[in-house]
């Protein structure tokens, strides 16, 4: 049964890793792409209901009319910046006719399968990026290879954007990202306090006499120590690798001396963790965006947010993942087109992102905008690792799930759990 890759998330899984690409071989995919009703509660609806898509009959492409519709399952403040976007892209194309419907995630692929084949498929679908296996499987989406090649990439997070990288084609384009990043409560923890590395970390932990630093037992939360430690998920064909060298295991035995340790709790109760952070009872957490409002809100002026100290063998990365626009399938070549320009629009729309929904634009245009901690937590989007959204991620966090738990019930050799993990990954998605 899959498991919940992270607090606060509608998506089932977020999708699988590669290692960070050079630069030179992240230019040349760019270099690449640049040439190549069960259906929703309309009450939420923040759009009239559509009728079937038509062919734009505009003569000038940089100025299309037709009808084009957005389906999401944004709910709260997320739908409520979505009004504001559609406000604002509506305005921004006038002789378009941009219409929205919710629907529910879990109705997101059966709905869209029937609209498709009735010839009333919306124009863009907005989801997590996890959900790309699933849209791929039943030939839903199609890429913005041809469609985008005046897309300056420079102005989106590399993580972001290569995250929806899958051979060779850009799949979706990112429009906020999520990633965890060390929250920290000043006035409990000054900067002159705060460790510079994960042994200096792990030595304080020792000498404490109550908890300094909360660690949420999730592969998500915790994927940074393994990179930290010089393991590697995936190689370049997919297949797990995190046996190959012993950054895994070492990571593996430093969270066994964690636990032991007075000063750092880690629990696999994510909201004791959260209120003991929220009320001043915890100094520093490791959390993702989705709790930044609360945090600020209960925290004021003491609330920092930090890079995670490095470890042994480099930067403590962690994971992230994005909500994208993906680009319905079966579209003519000029509502492709429009439909592509009106993603990046959305993209683009910062400044909604941020104040409405308190959100992480996967982009780079606006960086003074928001909070100081949404800011500090902004600028470190870069220092991630990407994920690369593909179906074996269903077995890592099952997988990934279970080597958490027997690293601290049992005493297992560390080195096994993570040879076991790997193995069955592979035997349950063969490359």
């Amino acid at each position: 049964m899959p498991h919940e890759a992270w607090p606060g998330r509608r998506v089932r899984l977020p999708a699988a890793f590669h290692p960070f690409p050079p630069l030179i071989a992240v230019l040349a995919v760019i270099v690449f792409i640049l040439g190549c009703t069960a259906a929703g509660d309309p009450a939420a609806d923040p759009a009239a209901p559509t009728s079937p898509a038509v062919e734009s009959n505009a003569g000038d492409p940089a100025s299309p009319t037709g009808h084009y519709t957005i389906w999401y399952s944004w709910t709260g403040d997320d739908q409520e910046a979505l009004r504001e976007m559609l406000d604002r892209l509506r305005a921004d194309n006038p002789r378009l006719m941009i219409d929205s419907y919710y629907i529910d995630s879990d109705l997101l692929i059966h709905q869209l399968v029937n609209a498709i084949l009735t010839g009333e498929g919306p124009s863009l679908v907005l989801a997590p990026a996890a959900r790309y296996p699933e849209l791929n499987a039943e030939g839903l989406v199609a890429p913005f290879n041809s469609t985008v090649p005046d897309l300056d990439f420079s102005t989106f997070d590399s993580p972001a954007l290569l995250g929806l990288i899958r051979d060779e084609k850009l799949v979706g384009l990112p429009i906020w990202s999520e990633s965890v990043a060390l929250y920290v409560n000043n006035s409990l923890m000054p900067p002159s306090r705060m460790p510079s590395t994960l042994d200096e970390l792990l030595t304080q932990a020792f000498d404490a006499q109550i908890p300094q630093l909360g660690l949420y037992q999730s592969l998500f939360h915790l994927a940074w120590g393994f990179y930290a430690h010089g393991g590697v998920f995936f190689d370049a064909g997919g297949r797990m690798v995190l046996d190959q060298s012993p950054g895994a295991p070492l990571f593996l035995d430093w969270l066994r001396q964690a636990d032991d340790a007075q000063g750092i709790w880690i629990t696999a109760d994510y909201e004791e963790l959260k209120t003991a952070f929220r009320t001043g009872n915890l100094p520093m957490f490791i959390d993702g965006p989705w709790s930044l409002r609360e945090f600020e809100e209960a925290l004021g002026q003491s609330l920092r947010v930090h890079r995670i100290p490095p470890g042994p063998e480099g930067a403590s990365q962690p994971w992230l993942t994005t909500e994208a626009a993906f680009l319905v399938a079966g579209q003519s070549a000029e509502r492709r087109a429009v439909s592509s320009r009106l993603a990046l629009q959305l993209t683009a729309m910062e400044d909604i992102l941020t104040a409405t929904a308190y959100r992480i634009p996967a982009t780079q245009r606006g960086a003074d905008l928001g909070s100081e901690p949404m800011r500090q937590m902004r600028a470190l989007q870069p220092l991630t690792q990407h994920m690369r959204h593909g179906p074996e991620m269903e077995s890592v966090w099952r997988l990934g799930h279970e080597m958490m738990e027997q690293t601290f019930s049992t005493d297992r050799d560390a080195a096994e759990l993570v040879a076991q993990f790997s193995l069955l990954v592979n035997e349950e998605n063969p490359r």
